[in-house]
């Protein structure tokens, strides 16, 4: 089965994610008359090899997406430590005791490494010296972290901080997905509160970006 052309430098890497491969795996499956590329042996690591068991997939790209949300959800404790301080802020916290201090030590490492496979792009995909282009894509970034699209971006951010999905959804709607990290705010302000504060918040919100 043919193998999708690997660097040099990336001879022992995951595709996926960069971390060190374990196997290779058939993209897509199952070979159909009509593929975005053909079916190609690419480098996985054993990890993200999981990710993809009893998972039907059309191509490499899908497989991706498939892989960085099992990823973002698996390690979202970790993805977490950079939303809530900064590298200095947790050298400077107060997180030294027994308990804690193994914590500060390794947290921004976790976080670093979290990160850096849920970014990390792949090298471009050439089969038999054919470059294969992916599809276009609505990707999204947010506090360094890329997301499928702004809807999976909302999902996290509500799941991880206990927000009301529907009313974050609806707040975007509204001034638009640049102000993501403005709503995220205003939601977490608003976390806990009842249905009333919520909408007088949105029709403020009506009134304010109306006029834009």
């Amino acid at each position: 089965m043919t193998m999708i052309d690997i660097p040099f430098d990336k001879r022992h890497s995951c595709w996926f994610c960069d971390e060190p491969r374990h196997g290779f795996i058939l993209c897509p499956s199952t070979a159909k008359k009509a593929m975005s590329h053909p079916q190609v042996q690419v480098p996985i690591c054993a990890e993200c090899h999981q990710f993809t068991r009893q998972v039907y997939f059309e191509d490499i790209w899908q497989c991706r997406d498939i892989i960085k949300r099992s990823l973002r959800k698996k390690y979202h404790q970790h993805l977490a430590i950079g939303d809530n301080w900064t590298q200095q802020e947790l050298l400077e916290s107060e997180f030294d005791d027994n308990a804690f201090g193994g914590f500060k030590k390794s947290a921004w490492m976790m976080y670093e490494i979290a990160k850096q496979r849920v970014n990390a792009n792949g090298w471009p995909i050439v089969i038999d010296g054919v470059e294969y282009l992916p599809p276009l894509t609505n990707t999204f970034k947010f506090n360094g972290l890329v997301y499928a699209n702004v809807a999976e971006a909302v999902h996290q951010q509500c799941r991880q901080h206990a927000l009301d999905e529907a009313f974050v959804i609806q707040m975007i709607e509204i001034v638009g997905q640049q102000r993501f990290a403005y709503v995220i705010r205003l939601a977490k302000l608003y976390r806990g509160l009842g249905i009333h504060p919520k909408k007088q918040l949105i029709s403020e919100l009506l009134e304010e970006f109306s006029q834009d």
